[in-house]
C-alpha cells in the first residue's frame, strides 16, 4: 500500500530529496538519450549526413555494416533502451516508487553502458572512426547509470518503502517530454536535409559529362563494353570501405555487365590513406592497383606500414613505390568531383546505366537486383526516389528562379 506524502515530507526526508531530484536527473539524461539515438537512427535509415563536428567520422560509422544488428540500426536499440527506462521512471515519479521498475531500469542502464562502451572502442579500433553522436551517447548512458546507481545506494541506506511522490512532480514529468518533442521537431526542421537534399546534388549528377564521372584515366575493373559502370568513391583509409571493396571486386569478376570504375576520396589529406592512393596511381599496373586494393581491403589497412606491407603481398616491391605529381593531381581531381556532386560519405556508389541511360546512387543490394534485372531482361525502374528528388530540387530552383527575376 503506498504512503501518501506531503511535499515537505518527500523533499526533507521520508522520501528524499537527493532521491528525487536524482531519479528526475536520469529522467531528463534518457529524453536526452532519445533524441540523440533518434537522430541517429533517423539519420542511418534516410542515408541523411548529420553534423559531426571536429571529429568528422559519423558518416564512416554510420555506413559501416556493424551499424546494423538484424538489419536494424544498433542506434535504434539504444532508442527502445532510452525509452524503455524512461517510461519506467515516469511511472514512478507520476505514482511513487516500484521495486521491480526500479530493478529492471537499473539493469537495463547497466547493459546499455556495458554495450556503449565495447561499441565506442570497436569504432575506434576496428572502423577507425569516431562518432561525435555515439560519443554523446555513450557519455548520456554513463551519467544515467550513475545517476541510477545513487538513488539505489541512497534507498538501500532508507529501505525501499513505496510512497507517493509529491504535487508538481507529474507536472514535470509531462512537461519534459513535451519539450524534447518540440526540440526534436525543431531540430528535424532546421538541421537534418531536406527528402530532396539527400545524397549528391541530383542537378550536378546529371548534368555532368560522362567523361567527367567515368574519365579514361581512372583505374577501372571490368570489361570495357560492360552494360553498367558502378563508380565508386571511396577511402584507402576507410573501414566501410575495407568491407565493401572486395564483394564489389567479387562482382565484378562474375560478371560481364559490370565495371568499377574508382574515384579515390581521402576524407584526411596528412592520411596514410591519402599517400597510398597516390602510390598506388603511381606505381601499380591495373592488375597489380586492384590486388593492393584487395589485399588492403581484407587486412584493414590504415598505416602506411600496413599499406607498404599490402603493395609487397601485391607484388610491389619498396624501390618501386614512389608518388607521382600527375597521381596526385587525379586524386585531387576525384576530390572536388565528390565535393561538387556532395558526396556525404564513403563508400558512395553511383551507377551508370547502359548508354548512360541513368545515373543512381544505389547500395550494394540495389546493384546485385539491377544486375539481376538485366541477367532476365526485366526492364529496370524508370523512376526511382532520387530522380523524384532531382526533379523536385530542379522544380524549386526554376520556381524561385523565375520569382527572382519577376
Amino acid at each position: 500500500m503506498a504512503v501518501r506524502a506531503t511535499s515537505s515530507e518527500f523533499l526533507s526526508g521520508r522520501v528524499g530529496r537527493a532521491e528525487f531530484w536524482l531519479r528526475y536527473a536520469a529522467f531528463l539524461l534518457c529524453l536526452a538519450g532519445v533524441f540523440v539515438s533518434g537522430s541517429l537512427t533517423a539519420a542511418h535509415l534516410l542515408r541523411a549526413p548529420l553534423p559531426c563536428g571536429a571529429v568528422g567520422g559519423c558518416m564512416t560509422v554510420m555506413l559501416h555494416p556493424s551499424s546494423s544488428f538484424l538489419g536494424v540500426p544498433v542506434a535504434a536499440y539504444g532508442v527502445a533502451a532510452y525509452a524503455t527506462i524512461a517510461a519506467m521512471l515516469a511511472i514512478q515519479l507520476g505514482c511513487g516508487r516500484n521495486r521491480l521498475l526500479d530493478t529492471v531500469a537499473y539493469s537495463l542502464a547497466l547493459i546499455g553502458t556495458i554495450t556503449s562502451l565495447g561499441l565506442t572502442i570497436y569504432a575506434a579500433a576496428a572502423i577507425g572512426g569516431v562518432c561525435s553522436w555515439c560519443l554523446a551517447s555513450t557519455v548520456i548512458m554513463c551519467l544515467l547509470l550513475a545517476s541510477i546507481a545513487r538513488y539505489h545506494s541512497l534507498l538501500a541506506g532508507q529501505g525501499f518503502e513505496s510512497a507517493e511522490p509529491p504535487a508538481g512532480s507529474r507536472a514535470l514529468a509531462l512537461m519534459a517530454p513535451t519539450l524534447l518533442a518540440t526540440a526534436l521537431v525543431f531540430w528535424r526542421v532546421v538541421t537534418l536535409p531536406s527528402w530532396d537534399d539527400m545524397g549528391v546534388d541530383q542537378q550536378v549528377l546529371r548534368s555532368l559529362p560522362l567523361e567527367e564521372l567515368v574519365p579514361a584515366d581512372a583505374r577501372r575493373l571490368g570489361p570495357p563494353e560492360a552494360e553498367f559502370t558502378l563508380v565508386v568513391f571511396s577511402d584507402f583509409g576507410c573501414s566501410a570501405c575495407h568491407y565493401y571493396l572486395p564483394k564489389l571486386i567479387d562482382i565484378a569478376n562474375s560478371s560481364e555487365r559490370l565495371a568499377i570504375v574508382l574515384r579515390h576520396l581521402p576524407l584526411k589529406m596528412d592520411s596514410a590513406a591519402y599517400q597510398a592512393a597516390v602510390t598506388a596511381g603511381s606505381s601499380c599496373t591495373d592488375s597489380e592497383f586492384w590486388s593492393f586494393v584487395g589485399v588492403a581491403s581484407l587486412r584493414n589497412a590504415r598505416t602506411w606500414t600496413e599499406f607498404r606491407r599490402a603493395f609487397a603481398s601485391a607484388g610491389m616491391v619498396s624501390a618501386r613505390l614512389h608518388m607521382r605529381p600527375s597521381s596526385r593531381e587525379r586524386v585531387l581531381r576525384d576530390r572536388a568531383l565528390a565535393k561538387r556532386l556532395r558526396v556525404p560519405g564513403t563508400p558512395w556508389f553511383i551507377l551508370v546505366g547502359p548508354g548512360d541511360s541513368f545515373r543512381r546512387e544505389v547500395g550494394l543490394e540495389q546493384l546485385v537486383e539491377h544486375l539481376g534485372r538485366a541477367e532476365t531482361g526485366a526492364p529496370t525502374p524508370g523512376r526511382n526516389v532520387a530522380s523524384v528528388r532531382a526533379n523536385n530540387a530542379l522544380t524549386r530552383n526554376q520556381t524561385k528562379q523565375q520569382g527572382e527575376t519577376q
